[in-house]
């Protein structure tokens, strides 16, 4: 129903616009008319101005609100999720409230919010005027000096093999590297070792809108994302590189072609490849290469593996 509102909405606007499926009923019905193969006109202006003020002008308004926020639900279950979200925050102060409290408030769902990409990035666009700051923990690993809030922790670090914070404090964090590594799983964050890097493991959606923020608002070098070649995987590195464009993602896309002829069984992805709900180029082309390849993922964990026996290699912010 939401293609169809915005499909009509253009048409009213414009008095034509481009052919979709979603269009033939009233193609049918004589109400607009095909323009060549892949155009579409009005007829009957008055009777598609009446059905859109009866039918569509609810949703519409509501999506034109969000899309203004850089916001745009795909279909109208996410759309009324994402306009519940966005009203709650609106109404109410939240100050102290942290990501999980707020999901049950709005949703009855501790988890709703976390699971979206959408609803997350619209709580990042007004968690500053809207939602307190208490973030999940992050942990980070580092070859080089460190510090946190100007005091050297390099010697805690080489002793504990690690350092963990709230994703929210990692602004305040300095190393003597070239490159700030995140990790989306915990198994390569520690199978790997950096070299002239700081790791950091992020846990997936629940702090990478955070974690955008520090690293956009600081100087951390090189920004890499390792993840999940999947939906959400790629969903999660979207958040970031629509923050900070110079972000890389990894796997590439030579190590992803590689990783898939050595793939003894594949594993399908629990959902299928959207290319468009994706800001970056590259990774749409990723995701274009893995719907070729019939929806199939690729883990961290694999790329890890496969480089240990030696059949794809390792960027050189990392060694075995």
């Amino acid at each position: 129903m939401l293609d169809r509102c915005l499909l009509i909405a253009k048409l009213l606007e414009n008095n034509e616009c481009g052919y979709s499926k979603h269009l033939d009923d009233f193609i049918n019905s004589n109400i607009l008319a095909k323009k060549g193969r892949y155009r579409v006109i009005i007829n009957d202006y008055n009777y598609l101005r009446e059905y859109f003020n009866n039918h569509c002008r609810e949703i519409y308004e509501k999506y034109r609100t969000l899309s203004e926020l850089n916001i745009y639900p795909k279909n109208t279950e996410s759309l009324k999720k994402a306009y519940k979200l966005y009203t709650y925050l609106i109404k109410n102060e939240s100050e102290g409230t942290d990501l999980r409290q707020l999901s049950t408030l709005v949703f009855g769902d501790s988890k709703t919010i976390q699971k979206s990409s959408l609803l997350k990035t619209l709580v990042n666009e007004l968690r500053p005027v809207s939602v307190g700051s208490y973030y999940n923990i992050i942990h980070i690993r580092c070859d080089k000096n460190i510090y946190f809030l100007n005091i050297n922790i390099t010697d805690i670090m080489k002793s504990n093999g690690f350092f963990s914070c709230f994703a929210d404090k990692l602004g305040e964090m300095s190393a003597e590297v070239e490159n700030t590594v995140i990790f989306e799983n915990l198994s390569p964050f520690f199978r790997l070792n950096p070299e002239n890097s700081m790791f950091v493991y992020a846990a997936g959606f629940q702090n990478i809108g955070e974690i955008s923020r520090q690293l956009k608002d600081n100087d951390f070098g090189n920004i890499i994302h390792f993840g999940d070649v999947d939906p959400a995987g790629l969903q999660i590195a979207d958040i970031l590189i629509s923050r900070i464009m110079k972000t890389s993602f990894f796997p590439d896309k030579n190590t992803i072609e590689k990783a898939i002829k050595h793939l003894h069984a594949p594993v399908y992805a629990e959902r299928k490849y959207e290319t468009q709900s994706l800001y970056s180029g590259d990774l749409k082309e990723i995701a274009e290469i893995m719907t070729e390849f019939g929806h199939i993922r690729i883990e961290q964990e694999m790329v890890v593996s496969l480089a240990e026996k030696g059949i794809i290699n390792l960027p050189a912010w990392c060694l075995l």
